[in-house]
């Protein structure tokens, strides 16, 4: 069987981001750099069909379980740019600040070997 643990090695334009962990309300462990994370164009469908959406903030990025180093992301998680290079892109949506909060984790298990990326959605972090 073909395992896709690596295909973030084929994705288009990879951002680096941090994902710090939430420990308690308000408090998050050190921030992780996590390579390789991807962006990923909400449309105007996902808007109709997921309450999730009704928030214009909301964003969705995949992040490769192998770049993580053992980190399990979880809603209430913060990840925040590295270099500047974020400014809306994701969703066409400017941001207001440069740090988001996971609102929803998907694992996605593609070739049935386990989890191969996990996709956060996030919301701009007040």
């Amino acid at each position: 069987m073909l395992s896709l643990a690596s295909d973030w090695k084929i994705i288009d334009d990879p951002r680096t981001i941090t994902i710090s962990s939430k420990i308690s309300e308000g408090g998050y462990d050190n921030p992780v750099t996590v390579e390789y994370a991807q962006p990923i164009r909400i449309t105007s469908l996902d808007k109709i069909t997921g309450p999730l959406f009704a928030n214009e903030s909301t964003r969705a990025w995949n992040v490769w379980a192998e770049k993580l180093g053992g980190l399990i992301p979880k809603k209430g998680d913060a990840l925040g740019e590295v270099s500047g290079e974020l400014t809306g892109e994701p969703t066409g949506v400017p941001s207001t600040n440069n740090f988001w909060t996971v609102v929803r984790v998907d694992y996605v298990d593609t070739d049935g070997g386990g989890v191969q990326r996990y996709r956060l959605w996030v919301e701009d972090s007040v």
